[in-house]
């Protein structure tokens, strides 16, 4: 592990994914390092796809403390046990080193909690993501919620990205006088106004994200039974544990045609010229990257009512799904498929100029500095 003493910030992630946190923990990352502060990157996971987007000048150190093999005894064992062994390795290194600590997603958060306990001399600010705390597979983890709780009480401070998680948690958490919420970091768009004025009548949606059940893909799927009637398609971008079941699925619906698993697909946003919609039909968020994405190239958004959603979608810059099952979903498209173009135009124009005029970056990155 190369981590410098004149190294001010240790950044821990879960992964280098593409997943939204992963991705801000990543822009963070880069916008710390143009300032000149000195940042180690910390992959609690090998590999993955944001790895590249990192800044040269940012060390990177990849755990592998998730065992893939279930022919391995006691995988989830093994696991715990080499996951308290790294913390504590780097527990040991970081002995009278002086800095900083940023954890993205729960596991980060808790590695950064085994590290940073009763050290004077690290500092550790853990950074909540979501407005609940769930698993891939579950909607909602008490167990999960409560090991958080007892990790941000012994934390420097709590950064929300969400105004409805921290409302929620600040006072759960009792740690009104330590949280605050700072931003997400928007991209730089890269889709033309004028390609969008210049799309045909063609109605085609793109979702872009991971393929678990908190997403609530079947319910978007399913809802596609209904709206092949209109002549609507989707294209699904992403992995995750639900593929081969969302694939069986389509076919059992016979959807072939109308939606399509299009696999992992970097910046695939900035390249949507030919899709009319983003549509997000999550259970639960924070502050949805995806929905920054589209509204910063111009692609009209449809997103169920999760999170700080409301913050960005309005009447005047897009349209949020009265529900969550596919009756709701396809009552949405249908909605979107009714607002004549000029209008659907006007939205997203004005979704992106209320988005670059409330996000901006130099202000995010102030509110970061200020608390490191």
């Amino acid at each position: 592990m190369k981590i410098n003493q004149d190294t001010d910030i240790l950044l821990i992630s879960t992964s280098l994914n593409l997943g939204g946190s992963e991705a801000q923990a990543v822009k963070l990352a880069n916008n710390l390092s143009n300032i000149e502060k000195k940042i180690h990157f910390i992959s609690l996971k090998e590999g993955g796809i944001l790895k590249p987007r990192l800044a040269k000048d940012i060390e990177v150190t990849e755990y592998n403390l998730y065992v893939k093999s279930k022919k391995k005894f006691f995988p989830k064992f093994r696991s715990i046990i080499w996951f308290i062994i790294a913390s504590l390795r780097l527990r040991r290194r970081l002995k009278n080193q002086k800095i900083t600590i940023i954890s993205f997603l729960f596991h980060a958060s808790f590695f950064g909690f085994l590290v940073s306990a009763g050290k004077k001399n690290i500092k550790h600010i853990v950074s909540i993501r979501s407005d609940r705390f769930t698993g891939r597979k579950k909607r909602n983890l008490i167990l999960r919620e409560i090991v958080m709780k007892i990790l941000v009480i012994f934390s420097e401070l709590v950064v929300f990205n969400s105004k409805t998680s921290h409302s929620k948690y600040s006072k759960r958490f009792n740690i009104e006088d330590k949280s605050k919420v700072i931003n997400n970091f928007i991209g730089v768009g890269k889709v033309d106004f004028k390609l969008r004025e210049k799309n045909s009548t063609s109605c085609k949606g793109i979702y872009v994200g991971r393929l678990d059940k908190l997403k609530n893909i079947d319910s978007l799927v399913n809802s596609f039974v209904e709206l092949k009637k209109y002549d609507v398609y989707l294209d699904i971008y992403g992995e995750g544990s639900e593929f081969e079941y969302l694939k069986k699925l389509i076919q059992k619906n016979n959807l072939v045609e109308n939606v399509k698993l299009k696999g992992l697909q970097l910046n695939i946003i900035e390249k949507s010229e030919q899709y009319d919609f983003l549509i997000l039909t999550s259970f639960h968020e924070g502050y949805p990257n995806v929905i920054f994405e589209a509204m910063n190239n111009f692609l009209f958004t449809i997103s169920t009512d999760v999170g700080d959603v409301k913050e960005l979608i309005n009447k005047d810059t897009g349209l949020i799904i009265d529900g969550f099952d596919a009756d709701s979903i396809s009552k949405a498209v249908k909605k979107y498929i009714k607002i004549p173009k000029n209008k659907k135009l006007d939205m997203v124009y004005q979704a992106y100029t209320n988005l670059n005029q409330n996000f901006n970056a130099d202000n995010i990155i102030k509110s970061w500095v200020e608390i490191i």
